[in-house]
């Protein structure tokens, strides 16, 4: 699917962001409820800038960020009503955060979101982790126009 976006098939895509968000079930497992160990603290810890210099070439398949509902080999969660649990956090968090938070961060509370949320009737105690996969190599912001 991303082999058209490739910066060796799309010249004009090179050195920007292709991001793709998959909705979808990518397995039949369904995810348990545990108990965490620790609170987690809410404070960014352990922050890491690095400053990589001018990059003289990329490689097609840089810049690239895949944004899947669930990890592969899970079960995605869908309300028969409201829909996905991840479209609807991803777009309440995209609407709230977007023109503050780096893209990864965006998708990081998202992940929490989704991972904070239960299921009821005969699938009590089913979980749900959204996942990405980053080959981005600059961080991303959407500024407002």
């Amino acid at each position: 699917m991303t082999s058209l976006f490739r910066g060796d098939k799309c010249q004009s895509l090179v050195g920007k962001p292709k991001i793709f968000i998959l909705q979808a079930c990518r397995g039949n497992k369904q995810d348990e409820a545990v108990n965490p160990m620790d609170e987690v603290d809410s404070k960014l810890v352990n922050e890491l800038v690095a400053d990589a210099g001018v990059v003289q070439t990329l490689p097609a398949g840089a810049d690239f960020i895949m944004c899947y509902s669930v990890a592969e080999g899970f079960y995605s969660i869908r309300h028969p009503v409201n829909g996905s649990w991840f479209v609807q956090d991803l777009c309440e968090l995209l609407s709230k955060y977007s023109f503050e938070l780096e893209f990864t961060e965006l998708l990081t509370l998202i992940n929490r979101k989704v991972s904070q949320r239960s299921m009821g009737n005969s699938a009590i105690g089913k979980k749900q982790v959204p996942c990405f996969a980053s080959m981005l190599t600059m961080k991303l912001y959407f500024k407002p126009k």
